[in-house]
Protein backbone atom coordinates (compact mmCIF):
# COMPACT_ATOMS: atom_id res chain seq x y z
CA UNK A 1 0.00 0.00 0.00
CA UNK A 2 1.45 3.37 -1.03
CA UNK A 3 1.70 5.98 1.71
CA UNK A 4 0.36 9.42 0.78
CA UNK A 5 2.34 12.59 1.43
CA UNK A 6 0.07 13.63 4.30
CA UNK A 7 0.30 10.18 5.90
CA UNK A 8 4.07 10.17 5.52
CA UNK A 9 4.55 13.55 7.22
CA UNK A 10 1.94 12.92 9.92
CA UNK A 11 3.57 9.61 10.79
CA UNK A 12 6.65 11.48 12.00
CA UNK A 13 7.06 13.61 15.10
CA UNK A 14 8.46 17.14 15.03
CA UNK A 15 12.15 16.62 15.68
CA UNK A 16 15.27 18.74 15.85
CA UNK A 17 15.65 18.93 12.06
CA UNK A 18 12.12 20.24 11.64
CA UNK A 19 12.65 22.83 14.36
CA UNK A 20 15.82 23.92 12.59
CA UNK A 21 13.88 24.26 9.32
CA UNK A 22 11.32 26.47 11.05
CA UNK A 23 14.07 28.57 12.66
CA UNK A 24 15.86 29.15 9.35
CA UNK A 25 12.57 29.87 7.59
CA UNK A 26 11.66 32.36 10.32
CA UNK A 27 14.99 34.16 9.92
CA UNK A 28 14.45 34.25 6.17
CA UNK A 29 11.09 35.94 6.72
CA UNK A 30 12.79 38.39 9.09
CA UNK A 31 15.18 39.26 6.25
CA UNK A 32 12.18 39.62 3.93
CA UNK A 33 10.39 42.02 6.29
CA UNK A 34 13.61 43.94 6.88
CA UNK A 35 14.23 44.43 3.16
CA UNK A 36 10.67 45.55 2.48
CA UNK A 37 10.72 48.02 5.38
CA UNK A 38 14.00 49.78 4.74
CA UNK A 39 12.79 50.83 1.29
CA UNK A 40 10.17 53.04 2.92
CA UNK A 41 12.97 54.90 4.71
CA UNK A 42 15.08 55.07 1.56
CA UNK A 43 12.73 57.01 -0.72
CA UNK A 44 12.46 60.20 1.38
CA UNK A 45 16.27 60.25 1.52
CA UNK A 46 16.76 60.09 -2.24
CA UNK A 47 14.14 62.82 -2.73
CA UNK A 48 16.18 64.94 -0.34
CA UNK A 49 19.67 63.98 -1.59
CA UNK A 50 19.06 63.67 -5.32
CA UNK A 51 16.05 65.88 -5.81
CA UNK A 52 14.19 62.87 -7.21
CA UNK A 53 10.60 63.61 -8.19
CA UNK A 54 7.68 61.99 -6.40
CA UNK A 55 6.62 60.59 -9.74
CA UNK A 56 9.89 58.68 -10.09
CA UNK A 57 9.55 57.33 -6.57
CA UNK A 58 5.95 56.29 -7.24
CA UNK A 59 7.04 54.51 -10.41
CA UNK A 60 9.80 52.68 -8.54
CA UNK A 61 7.44 51.57 -5.76
CA UNK A 62 4.77 50.47 -8.23
CA UNK A 63 7.19 48.49 -10.38
CA UNK A 64 8.63 46.92 -7.25
CA UNK A 65 5.21 45.67 -6.18
CA UNK A 66 4.53 44.31 -9.67
CA UNK A 67 7.94 42.64 -9.71
CA UNK A 68 7.24 41.04 -6.34
CA UNK A 69 3.95 39.66 -7.63
CA UNK A 70 5.64 38.28 -10.74
CA UNK A 71 8.39 36.72 -8.63
CA UNK A 72 5.79 34.98 -6.50
CA UNK A 73 3.87 33.78 -9.54
CA UNK A 74 6.84 32.20 -11.28
CA UNK A 75 8.40 30.77 -8.11
CA UNK A 76 5.93 27.88 -8.00
CA UNK A 77 6.57 26.50 -11.49
CA UNK A 78 10.32 27.00 -11.09
CA UNK A 79 10.26 25.22 -7.72
CA UNK A 80 8.34 22.31 -9.23
CA UNK A 81 11.00 21.97 -11.91
CA UNK A 82 14.21 22.72 -10.01
CA UNK A 83 13.23 22.16 -6.37
CA UNK A 84 12.10 24.49 -3.63
CA UNK A 85 15.42 24.77 -1.83
CA UNK A 86 17.37 25.97 -4.91
CA UNK A 87 14.70 28.58 -5.68
CA UNK A 88 14.69 29.78 -2.07
CA UNK A 89 18.48 30.16 -2.14
CA UNK A 90 18.39 31.89 -5.54
CA UNK A 91 15.73 34.30 -4.29
CA UNK A 92 17.72 35.20 -1.18
CA UNK A 93 20.84 35.81 -3.24
CA UNK A 94 18.85 37.93 -5.68
CA UNK A 95 17.22 40.28 -3.19
CA UNK A 96 20.26 40.45 -0.89
CA UNK A 97 22.79 41.36 -3.56
CA UNK A 98 20.44 43.74 -5.37
CA UNK A 99 19.59 45.53 -2.12
CA UNK A 100 23.25 45.84 -1.15
CA UNK A 101 24.06 47.17 -4.62
CA UNK A 102 21.41 49.87 -4.17
CA UNK A 103 23.79 51.49 -1.71
CA UNK A 104 26.17 52.12 -4.62
CA UNK A 105 23.54 53.62 -6.92
CA UNK A 106 24.01 57.24 -7.98
CA UNK A 107 20.87 57.75 -10.07
CA UNK A 108 17.21 56.93 -9.63
CA UNK A 109 17.27 54.83 -12.82
CA UNK A 110 19.94 52.50 -11.45
CA UNK A 111 18.33 52.37 -8.02
CA UNK A 112 14.90 51.61 -9.51
CA UNK A 113 16.32 48.79 -11.63
CA UNK A 114 18.02 47.22 -8.63
CA UNK A 115 14.88 47.57 -6.53
CA UNK A 116 12.81 45.81 -9.18
CA UNK A 117 15.33 42.96 -9.23
CA UNK A 118 15.33 42.78 -5.43
CA UNK A 119 11.54 42.67 -5.31
CA UNK A 120 11.48 39.77 -7.77
CA UNK A 121 13.66 37.83 -5.33
CA UNK A 122 11.50 38.86 -2.37
CA UNK A 123 8.37 37.70 -4.17
CA UNK A 124 9.91 34.34 -5.02
CA UNK A 125 11.25 33.58 -1.55
CA UNK A 126 8.11 33.91 0.55
CA UNK A 127 5.82 31.27 -1.04
CA UNK A 128 8.67 28.81 -1.51
CA UNK A 129 9.88 29.07 2.08
CA UNK A 130 6.36 28.79 3.45
CA UNK A 131 5.83 25.69 1.30
CA UNK A 132 9.03 24.14 2.65
CA UNK A 133 7.77 24.63 6.20
CA UNK A 134 4.31 23.29 5.42
CA UNK A 135 5.81 20.23 3.72
CA UNK A 136 8.04 19.47 6.69
CA UNK A 137 5.64 19.71 9.64
CA UNK A 138 2.98 17.20 10.82
CA UNK A 139 -0.59 18.46 10.46
CA UNK A 140 -1.01 18.79 14.22
CA UNK A 141 1.67 21.50 14.33
CA UNK A 142 1.57 22.79 10.75
CA UNK A 143 -0.69 25.82 11.21
CA UNK A 144 1.21 26.87 14.31
CA UNK A 145 4.62 26.62 12.64
CA UNK A 146 3.52 28.31 9.41
CA UNK A 147 2.07 31.20 11.43
CA UNK A 148 5.25 31.43 13.50
CA UNK A 149 7.35 31.49 10.35
CA UNK A 150 5.25 34.21 8.73
CA UNK A 151 5.49 36.34 11.89
CA UNK A 152 9.15 36.81 10.97
CA UNK A 153 8.01 39.44 8.44
CA UNK A 154 6.59 41.55 11.28
CA UNK A 155 9.78 41.06 13.29
CA UNK A 156 11.81 42.19 10.29
CA UNK A 157 9.63 45.29 9.97
CA UNK A 158 10.37 46.26 13.56
CA UNK A 159 14.09 45.61 13.16
CA UNK A 160 14.14 47.59 9.91
CA UNK A 161 12.62 50.64 11.57
CA UNK A 162 15.11 50.46 14.40
CA UNK A 163 18.09 50.08 12.07
CA UNK A 164 16.93 52.91 9.82
CA UNK A 165 16.59 55.33 12.74
CA UNK A 166 19.99 54.28 14.07
CA UNK A 167 22.05 54.10 10.87
CA UNK A 168 20.71 56.75 8.48
CA UNK A 169 21.36 59.83 10.68
CA UNK A 170 25.01 58.91 11.34
CA UNK A 171 26.08 56.82 8.35
CA UNK A 172 23.59 57.53 5.58
CA UNK A 173 21.13 55.37 3.65
CA UNK A 174 23.80 53.62 1.48
CA UNK A 175 25.23 52.03 4.63
CA UNK A 176 21.76 50.89 5.65
CA UNK A 177 21.23 49.24 2.28
CA UNK A 178 24.62 47.54 2.39
CA UNK A 179 24.11 46.13 5.89
CA UNK A 180 20.53 44.98 5.34
CA UNK A 181 21.41 43.57 1.94
CA UNK A 182 24.47 41.59 2.94
CA UNK A 183 23.21 40.28 6.30
CA UNK A 184 20.76 37.70 4.83
CA UNK A 185 23.60 36.07 2.90
CA UNK A 186 24.62 34.24 6.09
CA UNK A 187 21.41 32.22 5.75
CA UNK A 188 22.41 30.77 2.38
CA UNK A 189 25.03 28.23 3.58
CA UNK A 190 22.82 27.25 6.54
CA UNK A 191 19.86 26.57 4.25
CA UNK A 192 22.07 24.71 1.78
CA UNK A 193 23.47 22.45 4.51
CA UNK A 194 20.61 21.90 6.93
CA UNK A 195 17.42 22.05 4.86
CA UNK A 196 16.62 19.09 2.67
CA UNK A 197 14.46 19.35 -0.42
CA UNK A 198 10.71 19.38 0.26
CA UNK A 199 9.22 15.92 0.74
CA UNK A 200 6.53 16.58 -1.89
CA UNK A 201 9.23 17.36 -4.48
CA UNK A 202 11.19 14.22 -3.59
CA UNK A 203 8.06 12.07 -3.89
CA UNK A 204 7.14 13.68 -7.22
CA UNK A 205 10.65 12.91 -8.51
CA UNK A 206 10.33 9.26 -7.51
CA UNK A 207 13.00 9.11 -4.84
CA UNK A 208 13.14 5.99 -2.68
CA UNK A 209 11.31 5.84 0.64
CA UNK A 210 14.66 5.53 2.42
CA UNK A 211 15.91 8.76 0.82
CA UNK A 212 12.67 10.56 1.65
CA UNK A 213 12.73 9.39 5.27
CA UNK A 214 16.34 10.53 5.59
CA UNK A 215 15.38 13.95 4.24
Amino acid sequence: MTMTLEEFIDATSMGARQRLIVALAFLTMVAEGLDITIASFLYPQIVKDWGTSIGAVTFTVTMGVISMAIGGAIAGPLADRYGRKPIAIAGILLFSLATAAMGLAKTIEVLATLRIVACAGLGAVMPVVMAIVADSIPSTRRAQMVTLTFSGVAAGTIIGGFLASSIIPDFGWPTLMAICGLAPLVLVPAIAIFISESVSVLIARGHTEEHIRKA
